[in-house]
């Protein structure tokens, strides 16, 4: 047999072995198709002439070219196998499981540590098969160098006709793969579709059961807030009654402390009104005495001159009445003191005696609960030594004054200290108000131009034009003679009482 006969022989047998270890048709076709050319380039060399000696010489080296050509061809499509392998691992890895961004989550996964010895192990088997394939290909070498070498090799024909029986066994096969693989997907297609539509059934369902969560979650907070409403409702209603209770308590506590201020007020004026008596009848017993020693001296006197006288005629004696006993006199101040009196400027201190009221709670407390109001405000005092505190009127006469501060300093008072009182006009416009609990005691109005006209005498302080009222009296002290006498003066002239002597032109009530 020829040499080119043999060589192509041997490239038909190649081609062969080729798509027996081939894993698909398209790549046993193309080793075929390169096996066939390099046969008919060998035969076309071989038909041309030439000595022995060269054609022995081209013979091998034909046939160590075809053989490392053989040899590249199989490693290549072994090559093309282990990448393809490897990418659709890799394309079928990251499709299915998604890298961790923590490591120490994929650590601690056990399904991520499973799927991990899987890939590792589908690894080490694609390297077995890698390395069987290996091997198979030099076994085909080895098998191609024997049929090269063998000179009862099978014909062209006989390999052509196994080439193009393997090639249909191939392509059935790879139908059958493709079949079997397109039966996959439609199972994955439908299996992936129940899956999806049993997702969609099951948030739908956690969709209602959310719904019903939140309308119920809705009504208890609805019920809730109607339970709370109604609780604050009561509450306040507690609170209003035992607010209502505690005023009804301050009332009575404030009537029961009046009524026993008014105890001790009666029975003070008591005992000043005795220590007057006892006084007026002192003195109205010395003064008798007085006119009964100069009725006695009198009649001495006259008993004596009548001794005296010639014993012409007879005389009767008369008995001279006694005067009647003397009564206390009120000092008036004089006309030239009401003159005097200087206009009011800077501050003034104003001592207020009230008599107590008559109607309210004042028909059983006869105490009194003062404080002094202006055009733009009331004055609550502080006592003898401190400034009276300003206010603004509604705050002093609204709630919080009536049960709160009421009248500071002199609560349950009829006396009181109004202390640095600021004269911003002339005349100056005040009105003293006893705080009661509903509706307080509003006193005359005075307007004042001038002040008292006081003077101190020893210890004592004597207004000579105080202000007087049917149920108060003023006297109106400049704020600097306030300072000179004294926090104790002042206390003593209110408990004295503000019924000194009055001037002839007293200032009248004005409306």
């Amino acid at each position: 047999m020829p040499f080119g006969g043999r060589l192509w022989r041997a490239a038909s047998v190649a081609g062969a072995l080729a798509c027996c270890l081939m894993p698909s048709a398209p790549a046993a076709l193309a080793a075929d198709n390169a096996a066939h050319q390099l046969a008919d380039k060998f035969a076309g060399d071989g038909a041309q002439g030439q000595s022995p000696e060269e054609r022995r010489k081209a013979e091998e080296a034909r046939k160590k070219e075809a053989e490392r050509q053989a040899q590249e061809a199989l490693r290549e499509a072994a090559r093309k196998r282990a990448e393809a392998a490897l990418k659709a691992d890799r394309d079928k890895q990251k499709g299915a499981v998604k890298p961790s961004t923590s490591p120490a989550k994929e650590t601690a996964d056990p399904k991520a540590e499973e799927d991990d010895m899987l890939t590792r192990a589908r690894l080490e088997e694609e390297a077995r098969l890698a390395a069987e394939r290996v091997r198979t290909e030099e076994e085909a070498r080895r098998k191609l160098e024997a049929i090269l070498n063998d000179p009862d090799a099978p014909t062209a024909e006989q390999i052509a006709a196994r080439n193009a029986e393997l090639r249909a066994k191939e392509i059935a096969q790879v139908r059958r793969v493709w079949q079997t693989a397109n039966a996959r997907i439609a199972e994955a297609a439908r299996k992936e579709t129940e899956a999806k539509a049993i997702a969609q059934a099951e948030a739908a369902r956690k969709e209602e059961e959310e719904k019903a969560r939140l309308k119920a979650t809705r009504k208890e907070a609805e019920a809730k807030a109607i339970a709370d409403a109604k609780a604050a409702a009561e509450r306040e209603k507690v609170v209003a009654r035992a607010r209502h209770a505690y005023t009804l308590a301050q009332a009575r506590l404030i009537d029961a402390a009046n009524r026993e201020a008014e105890t001790k007020a009666l029975a003070a004026a008591a005992e000043a009104r005795a220590r007057v008596v006892a006084q007026a009848r002192r003195t109205a017993q010395a003064a008798q005495q007085r006119i009964e020693v100069a009725a006695r001296l009198e009649a001495e006197e006259r008993a004596r001159t009548l001794a005296a006288k010639p014993a012409s005629a007879p005389e009767v004696a008369v008995a001279m009445p006694l005067p009647p006993p003397a009564s206390p006199q009120i000092e008036t101040g004089s006309p030239q003191a009401v003159a005097d009196a200087r206009p009011l400027e800077g501050r003034v201190t104003i001592l207020l005696v009230m008599s107590p009221g008559t109607k309210g709670i004042r028909r059983h407390n006869k105490t009194a609960d003062p404080i002094l109001c202006l055009n733009d405000g009331c004055y609550l005092s502080e006592g003898p030594d401190a400034p009276a505190r300003f206010l603004p009127r509604q705050r002093a006469l609204g709630f919080s004054g009536t049960f709160g501060e009421r009248a500071a300093a002199c609560r349950n008072q009829l006396g009181c200290v109004f202390r640095g009182i600021d004269v911003t006009e002339v005349p100056l416009i005040v009105q003293p108000i006893d705080m009661h609990v509903i509706k307080h005691d509003r006193r005359r109005i005075q307007a004042i131009e001038k002040d008292s006209q006081c003077r101190t005498e020893g210890a004592r302080l004597v207004c000579l034009r105080g202000i007087y009222a049917e149920d108060y009296a003023m006297w109106v002290v400049p704020e600097k003679l306030a300072r000179e006498v004294g926090p104790a003066v002042l206390e003593r002239t209110l408990a004295e009482g503000l019924n000194g002597p009055r001037s002839a032109g007293l200032d009248r009530p004005r409306y």
